[in-house]
């Protein structure tokens, strides 16, 4: 049996980058989020932010051995 997490996955796909949601022509990201309607929360906000910092901080590092 197939869980809802699996089924949405597989209703929705998968979407790195925002478009416009093909029945209802709302901006949407990832697993179907309507960011028109629903955005996102401080929570997942932060979390993008941190990964932002992470991904910034490993290309400083892989470029300048010294930077820490």
């Amino acid at each position: 049996m197939i869980n809802i997490v699996e089924q949405l996955i597989q209703d929705e796909g998968s979407r790195s980058f925002p478009y416009k949601d093909s029945v209802k022509g709302k901006l949407t990201i990832g697993h179907g989020r309507n960011l028109e309607d629903k955005g996102i929360s401080e929570a997942e906000a932060l979390y993008m932010l941190n990964n932002d910092i992470a991904d910034f901080t490993k290309q400083v590092r892989d470029r300048f051995f010294w930077f820490d």
